[in-house]
C-alpha cells in the first residue's frame, strides 16, 4: 500500500518535514519520486515512520527521522490517478460565493470564482461533486464544515484549497462516481500558484485521496491532522 507520493521528478524537497511534524503510514509506503539528492528530507526534529520509506535519488536528516532508514535510488512511481478522466468544469452555477456566519447546506455544482466560507458558518455539503472554478475554497475564522460522499476538483486560474485560523473539518469522498475515492483533485491544466494548505488544528477528517499531480501540499499546524480518517492519501507534485 502507498500512501505517499511526491511526483516532482528532479527537485529538491519533493517531500520535506520540518519543525518537530511527523508523517505516520503505519501499514503504507511513502515515495519521493526526485531523483534529487535531497529529494527526501526531513529537519527540526520530524520524522516519518512507515512501513516502507523510498526515494529514486536520496534522502538528508538524522537517522533518528526515518523509521525505517529510506531505500535510495529506488525507480519512480508511476502516478496511480494519471489515466482519470478529469469531471467536467461545465458552466457556472454560482458566482463569487460568500457566506458569513451561515448555518446551512451546500449542493454540487460549478462554483466559479470561488467559495468563502467566514466567521461562524457551519455548512453542510450534500453528496456529489463540487467544481471551483478560477477561484478558491477558503474556509476562515471559527467555521464548520462537514460532508460525506462529498469530491472537490479544483480547475482554472487560481483555483486552490486553503483552511486557516481556528476552522473544524470532517470529511468524505465520494465510494463511486467520477471522483470515487479522491476528495481534493487540482486539474492537470490548471494555471496558477496551486498551493494547498492547512492552517487550522481542527482538521480532524479527511477521508480519500488528496490528488494534486502539478502542485502542492502544505501543512502547518500543531496538532494531528485528518487522525479521525479511516486513510488519507497524498499524491502531489511536491
Amino acid at each position: 500500500n502507498i500512501c505517499v507520493i511526491g511526483l516532482h521528478p528532479i527537485n529538491g524537497d519533493t517531500v520535506k518535514l520540518d519543525d518537530q511534524s511527523l508523517l505516520r503510514g503505519d501499514d503504507c509506503a511513502v515515495y519521493s519520486n526526485s531523483a534529487d539528492a535531497h529529494g527526501l528530507v526531513v529537519n527540526g526534529g520530524a520524522r516519518i515512520n512507515s512501513a516502507f520509506t523510498c526515494s529514486a535519488g536520496g534522502f538528508d536528516g538524522p537517522a533518528g527521522g526515518f523509521s525505517p532508514t529510506p531505500v535510495t535510488d529506488c525507480p519512480p512511481r508511476e502516478d496511480p490517478l494519471k489515466d482519470f478522466i478529469e469531471p467536467d468544469a461545465g458552466a457556472c452555477a454560482h458566482t463569487d460565493r460568500q457566506l458569513l456566519d451561515f448555518t446551512g447546506r451546500l449542493s454540487p455544482g460549478v462554483y466559479c470564482g470561488g467559495l468563502v466560507i467566514d466567521g461562524v458558518s457551519d455548512v453542510t455539503f450534500d453528496p456529489g461533486v463540487y467544481v471551483f472554478k478560477n477561484g478558491e475554497l477558503q474556509v476562515k475564522a471559527r467555521s464548520r464544515i462537514s460532508g460525506d460522499n462529498v469530491g472537490f476538483f479544483f480547475a482554472g486560474e487560481g483555483s486552490r484549497l486553503m483552511f486557516e485560523d481556528q476552522v473544524s473539518v470532517s470529511l468524505s469522498a465520494p465510494s463511486s462516481g467520477e471522483m470515487a475515492g479522491i476528495l481534493f483533485w487540482r486539474s492537470r491544466s490548471a494555471t496558477g500558484a496551486g498551493v494547498f494548505e492547512i492552517k487550522s488544528n481542527f482538521v480532524d477528517r479527511l477521508v480519500g485521496t488528496i490528488y494534486l499531480p502539478k502542485d502542492s501540499f502544505f501543512v502547518s499546524v500543531t496538532e494531528e491532522v485528518a487522525e479521525a480518517s479511516a486513510y488519507t492519501a497524498i499524491i502531489a507534485e511536491q
